[in-house]
C-alpha cells in the first residue's frame, strides 16, 4: 500500500542567552543585513534588544542557508501589507522557501516548510507565561464565548496555563494569514476536545534550557464565528474549509509554549524540531 503524501514543518528552537558580543563578531554579523534591517535593528533603544534582534535576523539567514546554496548576507525579504516577512518573490521561486518567526525573552521559534505551492500559509508563535498576566481581563476581550466557557471549566491551576495555550494558538492563525490583529480574535476559536499528544524528539538532543523530548498536540480544532457586522451576509470567515487548518501546540518546559498553524494544505503535516544556537554560527574570530 502507497504511504499517503505529508508536508513536513521543521521547527527550529532557537535559545538566545549569553550572546556574544565580542566586536568582530557583531561587525561581521551587521555585515549580513541589509541598509532596511539595519536600521530597525538601530530602532530599539536599550543595547539588549539590539543584540538581541541582530541575532535574531542573523540566525534566520542562517538557517534559510541550510536549505539553499544561497549565502546568508544574499538573503532577500519582502513584506505583507500587515508586515508579515517573506522572501523575495525571486528567492521564494528559487527555493520553494516560506517562514515564519516569533521570539520570547529566551527564545527564538523558526518554522520553515519548503512547498512549491506558494498558496500555503505559515504561521509560529511562542510565549512565555507571565505570572503578572491579568488573564481574566485580556480573554474576555480577545477570546470568544466558547473558549471562556471551556477555559473557566479548568481547575485554577489550569486557567492560566490553557490561556496562554490559547494565545499561542490565535497568534500562530493570525500571522499565518497575514493578517495580524486586523482579524478579530474573538472571531475564531480553539477546540481541544478531540486533540492527541505525543513525544517529539529535538534534534540534535540539548540539555538545561529544555527537554530532550517535547509533547506536542495535535488535531487541535479551529471554527470559525461570523463577527455581528458578518451576520447578515453570506461571507464565510476566511473562504476557508476547516480541513485546510492544521495546528500544534508544544510545551518546551513549564514556563514556555509554542504553536504553529499551516493553511492551504490538504496533506497531513508532521513536525520536525531542531535546534539551533549561537554557537552554531561562523566563527568570525
Amino acid at each position: 500500500m502507497a504511504l499517503k503524501a505529508v508536508q513536513q514543518v521543521d521547527l527550529w528552537v532557537c535559545p538566545l542567552v549569553d550572546l556574544n558580543q565580542k566586536t568582530n563578531r557583531l561587525n561581521k554579523l551587521q555585515s549580513w543585513l541589509s541598509d532596511d534591517e539595519l536600521s530597525k535593528v538601530s530602532r530599539y533603544r536599550q543595547p539588549h534588544a539590539q543584540l538581541t534582534a541582530l541575532y535574531v535576523r542573523c540566525i534566520l539567514r542562517a538557517i534559510l542557508s541550510r536549505y539553499s546554496p544561497i549565502q546568508p548576507q544574499q538573503w532577500a525579504f519582502e513584506y505583507g501589507k500587515k508586515g508579515k516577512p517573506r522572501l523575495s518573490t525571486l528567492q521564494r521561486e528559487q527555493t520553494g522557501l516560506n517562514f515564519n518567526l516569533s521570539h520570547s525573552k529566551d527564545y527564538l521559534l523558526i518554522a520553515l516548510l519548503k512547498s512549491d505551492d506558494e498558496s500555503m500559509m505559515l504561521g509560529a508563535d511562542i510565549e512565555h507565561a507571565r505570572e503578572n498576566t491579568d488573564i481574566h481581563s485580556i480573554m474576555n476581550h480577545y477570546f470568544s464565548s466558547q473558549e471562556i466557557d471551556d477555559l473557566k471549566a479548568l481547575n485554577r491551576s489550569e486557567q492560566r496555563g490553557r490561556f496562554f495555550d490559547l494565545w499561542a494558538l490565535k497568534e500562530s492563525y493570525i500571522k499565518a494569514t497575514g493578517q495580524g490583529l486586523a482579524t478579530s480574535l474573538k472571531s475564531f476559536a480553539f477546540d481541544f476536545s478531540s486533540s492527541v499528544a505525543n513525544a517529539h524528539p529535538l534534534t540534535p538532543a540539548c540539555v538545561g534550557g529544555y527537554a530532550t523530548n517535547v509533547n506536542i498536540l495535535k488535531d487541535i480544532g479551529i471554527h470559525f464565528i461570523k463577527t455581528p457586522l458578518e451576520e447578515n451576509t453570506t461571507v464565510t470567515m476566511n473562504n476557508h474549509h476547516l480541513s485546510c487548518w492544521q495546528s500544534f501546540l508544544g510545551y518546551l518546559n513549564r514556563d514556555y509554549r509554542f504553536a504553529v498553524t499551516v493553511g492551504g494544505c490538504d496533506k497531513p503535516i508532521v513536525l520536525k524540531l531542531q535546534t539551533f544556537s549561537q554557537l552554531s554560527l561562523p566563527n568570525f574570530e
